[in-house]
């Protein structure tokens, strides 16, 4: 794929990212994109904030690393079952997540086969079947849950609608599910080690991890990185946990140390530390010159 190409990719997807923005401010709805897809995540810039659900109820379940991962899983489910479904699962459909949470989900299809999924979340028509589903898998319910509980929306929009406006997303989406690169090059390297990070951010990430995930040695991969983005691997990867730390802080209450842990801090005030000398202020003093400029806007 040459650099022409490539800005066509680029330009596609960045529109399809500001076409799900648009359609969640008109409808009011809150929107992912879900895919595995290594190559596709390094283009997404559109799509960063789609990658997980913002909404305070799936934050706060998230704050715990474990539920965090059983949420995951989640998501692999609903690919797999899209997958044996077939042609009968093209429509989409109204389901209940690991914790409760109803939603409707649109698989992105790639040669006919279901990649991944595009999910329209937020959704309780029964509070109590909701408390019931998620305290299977919560020893006890942190604080705030009732409030978060309280958030959900408790009507379903029409799934007719919904399709209408997932689909040609989803299909673009899916028709660059497999994007051509220059395997063995430094590029491909570079590009699958950005991939690493952006897909694993908030977990523990070292450049050894990344190292063998590549099949490279550590001087190697910090050599090839420093090259193409100008920093190093552990620079990068503060930079990508800042990035997601400042869509949470700006589109959720939650506290900073929750933040932190969201996307890969054990230690809030060592986030606190790096978000400082990334941005300048203070996760705090961040979140508040924001609810600032939006008060006077």
């Amino acid at each position: 794929m040459d650099d022409k190409e490539m800005k066509n990719l680029e330009r596609s997807l960045d529109g399809v990212g500001k076409y799900l923005g648009r359609i969640e401010k008109l409808f009011g709805l809150h929107v992912s994109v879900h895919t595995p897809n290594v190559y596709l995540v390094t283009y997404l810039e559109s799509f960063y904030k789609y990658n997980c659900h913002l909404l305070p109820y799936c934050m706060l379940i998230k704050s715990d690393r474990k539920r965090w991962k059983r949420c995951m899983a989640c998501q692999r489910m609903v690919t797999a079952k899209f997958c044996g479904l077939g042609d009968k699962g093209r429509d989409g459909f109204f389901g209940r997540c690991f914790f409760g949470v109803e939603e409707f989900v649109l698989p992105v299809l790639s040669d006919g086969k279901a990649v991944g999924f595009v999910s329209v979340t937020g959704y309780s028509t029964d509070r109590e079947k909701t408390r019931k589903t998620a305290g299977r898998l919560i020893e006890s319910f942190p604080d705030g849950y009732d409030e978060a509980l309280a958030g959900l929306s408790d009507r379903l929009p029409d799934p007719e609608l919904l399709r209408d406006l997932l689909t040609p997303a989803a299909d673009l989406i899916g028709s660059f599910h497999f994007i051509p690169e220059l395997r063995g090059s430094g590029n491909y390297t570079y590009r699958l080690m950005v991939a690493e990070i952006e897909a694993c951010y908030n977990e523990r990430l070292s450049v050894a991890r990344i190292a063998k995930s590549v099949s490279c040695s550590e001087s190697y991969i910090n050599h090839i990185f420093k090259k193409k983005s100008g920093m190093s691997v552990s620079a990068y990867i503060n930079s990508v946990r800042v990035r997601h730390a400042k869509e949470l802080l700006t589109s959720a209450d939650e506290p900073v140390s929750a933040v932190a842990f969201a996307v890969g801090y054990s230690d809030a005030n060592y986030f606190s530390d790096v978000f400082r000398k990334i941005v300048g202020m203070t996760p705090t003093a961040y979140r508040n010159m924001y609810r600032r400029r939006k008060h006077d806007d």
